[in-house]
This record gives structure tokens, C-alpha cells and sequence, in this order.
């Protein structure tokens, strides 16, 4: 083969060590938190959050035919029936808290009471005397431009709004909705898990050990609603950590909500000595990840996109979190002398993302693909001997 037959190979090598060089490093310490996606991304969820039925037959507690949709179930419409062999028969469904605080009720502008499709729906946080909108409800279904899940406060235009009870007891029609997106006893809206996950490979119980993170997450507010989190218990990464390691102190969550971003931090108190880390040392990372939190959005879109977008910020340094990327941005975690530390990350998708590009863009690299072919060809065609006369 002529050295000229390598160039095809030479291209191949100069493309792949490119796309190499532009993957991240696995640095020691090595500490990183990315997003929980099995499949790929986190699926879309329905907006319009836990079904509603009119529990019409003697099936108690479960859907079954003759039952009344109150709210759209995926292509079934509000206002159909349950009808022999359709795909939600047999789902579980439970009454509305209407006996003790927070009780559920919603709006009844035509007065009729029942629920019907299109009214809103309130976790009222009052006593039930005068049972209308005041400040501290939390709003369970979009009310005009307020998202689901977002608190009434002073000066809000919903204040006021009677509510009603939810259809329940002893006489039919019973008013009931499934628990599809949280097995609790309430009605929820349409909620977003996210489960964020740590990978390190520092020693479990070390000096150099984690006590403590700060962590923004963004995303798009026209497909999601930034709403809460849970974590520091049992299954989560300091709080296991606590007691596992008998360290004492207690694992805090703390955080805001706002348009597009949600902000949570996490902190061992009193700091202890030693922090969480890997428990399978000598392996070289925590195998398997242990979960950091729980984030929490409100669906707008069962089928659109969204990056999940983590960001951390260094409170210690200043750190802006109205200013994702600006000054103080990082990506932190706390050891027990009180410093934050650089950590990597890796981000979302709520459902199915575009095509990823590739380090020097799909487009340069899709432009080149076909000019190896012809170098090769052009290069190994058969030459014509020249002979001297």
C-alpha cells in the first residue's frame, strides 16, 4: 500500500482525536452531579395533572364502566364515558380532602355544584367559614395566568372567588381523581420529578468528605414551572451519610422557586469533621450513584423541550444566582473546613432533546464525511507510466 492510501485514515484519526480532546476529564477528586434519565430523558407528563372522574357505578375506588371523565384522560375526553375496554378501567381513584385542613374544593361559577372541566381547583389552607380565595391557597390547576402550584398572595385577582366542596360521603355522584403522579391522598397537579444524582470518587467518611451543596437549576418556563424539592431523609446522600457515618447533626434543605430557575442548597448541621464520599473504595467511583434531591417542576407540555440545566453557585465567593454564568458561578460542594470545591455536572432533558452536535459542528463534520471517499479514490486511481523514448 502507498503511503498516500493512509490519508483516508489520517482524516479518520484527526476527526476522532478532535472529538476526544472536547470530552470532559475525569479529575481526582472527581465529584459529579448529572440528572437521573434512564431512558434517555425525563417523559413528558400531562399537564392537566391527576385525572378527575364522577365515580357513577358500584365499583367503589376504581375506575370501571358507566364512569363519568370530568377531566381529559389522555385521548379521552372531559365529559365521555368509561366504556367497555378502554385503557384507564381498573385505575385507582380517591375522594377529595374535604373534612380536615387542607381541604380541596374549587371554583362553581354556574352554580350547579359539581366540578366541571375548566373550573379551578384550590388547596384552601383556611377554616371553612365564608370558603372563598385568600392569600396563602395554593392554586392546583392554572388560574388564568397563574401556573399551577403557585401560592395566592395579597393583591392577586383571584382572591375571593367562592369555592366549593368536592362531591364525597355517602350519596352518589362521587367526585374522585386518580393518583398518577403521586401516591399521597392529594389531589396534585401535574408534577415533574427530577432526581439529581452524585458520582465521586473521594473516601466515604473522609476529611475531604461533602457536607453541603448549592445548586441552581434552569429550564424553559414555557415548559416548565419550577415548584419545589424534596430530599434530606432516608435514600438521600447526607442524610444516609449522618447515619451511617453516627456524625450527628441534621441534613437542611433550603431554596426558592423562581420563573425559570429553582434554587436548593443542602448543608450538615452542625458541619462535622467528615463528609459523605464513596463507600466502595477501592473502586474508583460511588457504584452505584447515590441521590443528592429531588427537584420538582409543574408540566405546561407533556411533548415539548426543555434543557435541565444545572448551575451551581458559590455563596461563599458572591455568587449571583439571578446571573447564571456570571461572577461566582460554579459548580460547588462543600468540605468540612467551610471551602466550596469545583465539581463537574451533567444535565437534562425533559423529553427527547435535539440531536447533539458534535465538537466541531454537525455540519463541518457531515461536509468532510464525503471528501474521504473521494481523496481515497482520487489518490489509489491508476497512475500512467511515463516511458522514455
Amino acid at each position: 500500500m502507498r503511503k498516500t492510501q493512509y490519508l483516508p485514515l489520517i482524516i479518520i484519526a484527526i476527526i476522532a482525536t478532535i472529538t476526544m480532546a472536547s470530552l470532559p476529564v475525569k479529575a481526582s477528586p472527581y465529584v459529579n452531579f448529572f440528572i437521573n434519565q434512564p431512558d434517555g430523558y425525563i417523559h413528558g407528563v400531562d399537564p392537566v395533572g391527576e385525572y378527575i372522574y364522577q365515580d357513577l357505578t358500584t365499583t367503589k375506588g376504581l375506575v370501571s364502566v358507566g364512569d363519568k371523565r370530568l377531566t381529559p384522560v389522555g385521548s379521552y375526553a372531559a365529559g365521555s364515558f368509561v366504556a367497555s375496554g378502554d385503557s384507564d378501567i381498573g385505575k385507582t381513584i380517591v375522594s377529595f380532602k374535604t373534612a380536615a385542613l387542607p381541604y380541596e374544593r374549587h371554583t362553581d361559577p354556574n352554580a350547579n355544584g359539581l366540578y366541571e372541566w375548566g373550573e379551578y381547583i384550590y388547596q384552601d389552607k383556611d377554616t371553612p367559614t365564608g370558603y372563598k380565595v385568600s392569600a396563602g391557597d395554593v392554586r392546583l390547576t392554572p388560574v388564568g395566568s397563574y401556573n399551577a402550584g403557585s401560592t395566592v398572595v395579597a393583591g392577586d385577582s383571584d382572591i375571593g372567588m367562592t369555592l366549593v366542596v368536592f362531591k364525597t360521603g355517602t350519596t352518589s355522584p362521587f367526585e374522585k381523581h386518580t393518583e398518577n403522579i403521586e401516591i399521597n391522598g392529594n389531589y396534585d397537579p401535574a408534577k415533574v420529578f427530577v432526581d439529581v444524582y452524585v458520582d465521586c470518587d473521594i473516601p466515604d467518611g473522609d476529611t475531604t468528605g461533602i457536607v453541603g451543596w448549592n445548586i441552581i437549576v434552569q429550564v424553559d418556563p414555557d415548559v416548565l414551572v419550577p415548584y419545589g424539592w424534596k430530599g434530606a431523609a432516608t435514600g438521600y446522600f447526607l442524610a444516609d451519610f449522618i447515619v451511617r457515618a453516627g456524625t450527628g447533626g441534621t441534613a437542611s434543605l433550603a431554596g426558592a422557586a423562581k420563573t425559570d430557575t429553582l434554587e436548593v442548597s443542602e448543608q450538615i448541621t452542625p458541619t462535622p469533621t467528615i463528609g459523605a464520599g464513596n463507600q466502595t473504595i477501592p473502586d474508583e467511583y460511588l457504584d452505584p450513584a447515590a441521590k443528592l434531591v429531588t427537584l420538582i417542576f409543574i408540566s405546561k407540555s407533556e411533548t415539548d423541550y426543555s434543557k435541565i440545566d444545572l448551575l451551581f453557585y458559590d455563596k461563599a465567593i458572591g455568587g449571583d444566582p439571578n446571573n447564571p454564568g456570571k461572577d461566582g458561578i460554579s459548580d460547588d460542594y462543600m468540605t468540612p473546613d467551610g471551602l466550596f470545591n469545583p465539581a463537574t455536572v451533567i444535565d437534562g432533558d425533559y423529553n427527547a432533546g435535539p440531536v447533539p452536535e458534535f465538537p466541531l459542528g454537525i455540519g463541518v463534520l457531515m461536509a468532510l464525511a464525503p471528501m474521504i471517499p473521494i481523496i481515497y479514490l482520487w489518490r489509489t486511481r491508476p497512475k500512467r507510466r511515463v516511458t522514455n523514448q
